[in-house]
């Protein structure tokens, strides 16, 4: 079981924002290809090659999913160190996005972020 304290940990991402600098990320994104505990996650800017310890199920492809993990390069590539899959599919991806710009929206004029 994975607790809340480990998600809030992870900061939000777009597949094209993250870079080596980061650490541990979180970012939506649809899975375009599975092999083995290596999948390839892309939102339609970018795609992301995300490594697992164990094989990801293909029940997974062509699901959209949030992934949890941590940044790192090889041969000076971008991947992430998967920790946490997350089917998103029944997630409405326009009400989603609507609500994140609302709260960024609402910390910038608090002043939060």
């Amino acid at each position: 079981m994975v607790s809340e304290d480990q998600i809030n940990s992870y900061f939000e991402k777009n597949i094209e924002d993250i870079d080596e600098g980061d650490y541990k990320v979180s970012f939506f994104g649809t899975v375009v290809n599975i092999e083995d505990n290596l999948i390839l996650v892309d939102n339609g800017k970018k795609a992301i090659n995300v490594v697992f310890s164990e094989p990801i199920d293909n029940s997974f492809l062509k699901k959209h999913v949030r992934v949890y993990g941590k940044v790192i390069t090889n041969e000076g590539n971008i991947l992430i160190e998967g920790f946490l899959i997350q089917d998103m599919n029944e997630i409405s991806k326009k009400l989603y996005k609507r609500t994140k710009q609302i709260l960024e929206n609402e910390e910038n004029v608090l002043g939060i972020k």
